[in-house]
């Protein structure tokens, strides 16, 4: 645990700076220094009160702080007045007021020192070290974030960080226990926590409130869990890799191996081969078996002759396809998607010169994906 000083330092309200209503906001060795300083005679005005709004949601995006402490220190010739604790009370009711929790605000009035000749409001704070790492990023395609900050291959996941994939991009994160989650486009999730007990039994939680997981969580020992909540339930899984797909329908899991318990209205168990979902009142839908996997039929291999075709076979069952290309057999750089209701796709015009790979599955009326085929790879010529 460490204490740090955000001090308010003076300047003319005139020459705040435009992007924020402090005058600009810098933290620095423990202390946040903005461009205003709060005194008696600004302190109820609507300027002050949008630089207090601005630091309370800075303070609130360091996780780590346990406290804050509102500080008025006043010459020893002005206390007698009274004036020092009601102006830090006041202070500290605006952080309030602008989301930071009452237990979470004091305010003191403590001597001045030495060198300050007028009343000064500084803001402490007490933080707890940072949490070590449960996760990080082994890849990143396209616009991914972690809370907002862009994110970037190698960078750290925490408890209660959350991720989230724009259109198109992809990002995998690799979890301290080994288990990976290759997360979609258009998702969003965010870590709870993950533990390990004495006797080495895992405990994962995330939430997911909206897109497609495809998960690989290695068993652990007796007792472990891995658990992704959703709006509708939970999805556990150990030792089992499936993917998961959270829209406003519900929640739909694919297991392609091990088995998955979907944890709704009543408890459901999906095993290796078969899909199932919670529907959106949360109620466990009969598992049924996934689809299997289209034979590609070309390009399989070499340069593709314009204009390029990927065909495979026909599927009983299958009410679509769904054709994923990308410049890497593991589906990460460059990810296309193509959705086609027959068994032939032509190459998207995003698609340039180059060596590319591909794969497709089958898709049911209902939207359960059943398992990919084999993934084969051609080159695009140049134009």
């Amino acid at each position: 645990m460490r204490a740090g000083l955000l001090a308010l330092l003076l300047v003319p309200a005139s020459v705040a700076a435009q992007e924020d209503p402090c005058g600009g906001v810098q933290f620095t060795a423990g202390r946040i220094v903005t461009g205003r300083i709060i005194t008696p005679e600004n302190a109820a005005s609507a300027e002050t009160e949008a630089c207090l709004r601005h630091v309370a949601e800075l303070v609130q995006a360091r996780r780590t702080v346990r406290a804050v402490t509102v500080a008025t220190r006043v010459p020893d010739d002005v206390r007698p007045a009274g004036t020092a604790l009601p102006l830090a009370e006041l202070v500290a009711g605006k952080l309030v007021t602008a989301g930071l929790g009452k237990n979470m605000v004091s305010a003191v009035a403590p001597r001045t020192e030495a060198a300050e000749t007028s009343a000064v409001v500084q803001l402490s704070y007490t933080e707890r070290p940072p949490e070590t790492p449960i996760a990080r990023v082994v890849l990143v395609d396209g616009d991914v974030t972690i809370g907002e900050n862009k994110a970037e291959r190698g960078g750290d996941l925490r408890p209660g960080d959350t991720l989230s994939t724009g259109d198109h991009a992809v990002a995998v994160m690799q979890l301290a226990d080994g288990s990976s989650l290759r997360v979609l486009g258009g998702s969003v999730v965010k870590l709870e926590s993950l533990t390990m007990n004495a006797k080495k039994q895992r405990r994962g939680v995330m939430v997911m409130d909206h897109g497609v997981v495809e998960a690989d969580v290695p068993a652990g020992e007796r007792g472990a869990d891995f658990r992704i909540q959703t709006p509708v339930g939970t999805v556990e899984g150990d030792g089992a890799t499936f993917r998961l797909t959270v829209d406003d329908g519900g929640a739909r899991v694919e297991v392609e191996s091990g088995k998955v318990d979907l944890l709704g209205k009543r408890e459901l168990t999906v095993e290796d081969g078969t899909a199932s979902r919670l529907d959106d009142k949360g109620k466990p839908l009969q598992p049924r078996p996934l689809l299997v996997a289209p034979a590609p039929a070309g390009p399989l291999h070499g340069p593709a002759t314009a204009p390029v075709m990927m065909r495979f076979s026909v599927v009983e069952g299958a009410s679509g396809y769904r054709v994923q290309l990308s410049r890497n057999a593991s589906f990460s750089d460059e990810l296309t998607v193509v959705s086609s209701e027959t068994n032939e796709v032509a190459l998207p015009q995003t698609v340039t010169s180059g060596r590319w790979f591909w794969r497709v599955s089958a898709v049911d009326k209902d939207g359960y994906e059943g398992s990919p085929s084999r993934i084969h790879a051609f080159s695009v010529p140049g134009t």
